[in-house]
C-alpha cells in the first residue's frame, strides 16, 4: 500500500502508536520551523516505512460492508448502513456527537483512514461517558470501565 501521495501531517495521524506519533509530530514541527528540508525528508521516509510495517490503514473508498469507525488522525467518522440498507453514509465526530454533514461520505474516498482500535474507542467512552458505537450514556460501572456497553463491546 502506498502513502506517498499524503502530506506528512496525515502520515503522522495514521500511526497507531501514539507515542511514536507524538515524537514524529514534534520532530516534523521543528524541521518545518527551521526550514530543514533534509531532516523533514528523513522523517517522512521513516513515517512511510513505519506505516508500511503497520499495514492496517485503508486507502480509497469505504465499501458498503466496511461499517465501523474510522480516523485519519484528525477527523473521526462513523460509517453506518442506511435504514433502507441500500447504501452507507458517514457521520463526523464533532465534540462528543456524531453529526451528518454533506460531503463527509465522499471525504472518506480521499486520503487514508484506519479503523479505530478498541483502546481508542474505549478512550472516547472514558472521556465523554458515552459509547462511541451507539452513543448511549455509560452508567453501569463495568461499562464505564470498559468505555462502551457490553453489546457494543462484543460487536466492536
Amino acid at each position: 500500500m502506498s502513502y506517498d501521495h499524503l502530506p506528512t501531517t496525515n502520515l503522522i495521524g495514521l500511526l497507531t502508536d501514539k507515542e511514536t506519533a507524538a515524537k514524529a509530530d514534534a520532530a516534523a514541527v521543528r524541521a518545518m520551523e527551521n526550514n530543514d528540508q533534509v531532516h523533514l525528508a528523513a522523517i517522512r521516509a521513516k513515517l512511510l516505512r513505519l506505516l508500511n510495517e503497520q499495514g492496517d490503514v485503508r486507502t480509497g473508498p469505504i465499501a458498503r460492508e466496511d461499517i465501523g469507525i474510522y480516523t485519519d488522525g484528525v477527523n473521526t467518522f462513523k460509517v453506518q448502513r442506511a435504514r433502507s440498507g441500500s447504501h452507507t453514509f458517514a457521520l463526523r465526530l464533532v465534540g462528543s456527537e456524531f453529526v451528518f454533514r454533506n460531503g463527509d461520505t465522499k471525504q472518506l474516498t480521499r486520503g487514508a483512514y484506519r479503523k479505530l482500535t478498541r483502546d481508542e474507542a474505549a478512550a472516547y467512552g472514558h472521556q465523554f461517558g458515552r459509547c462511541i458505537v451507539c452513543a448511549a450514556d455509560l452508567t453501569d460501572p463495568a461499562s464505564v470501565e470498559r468505555g462502551m456497553g457490553p453489546v457494543c463491546a462484543q460487536r466492536f
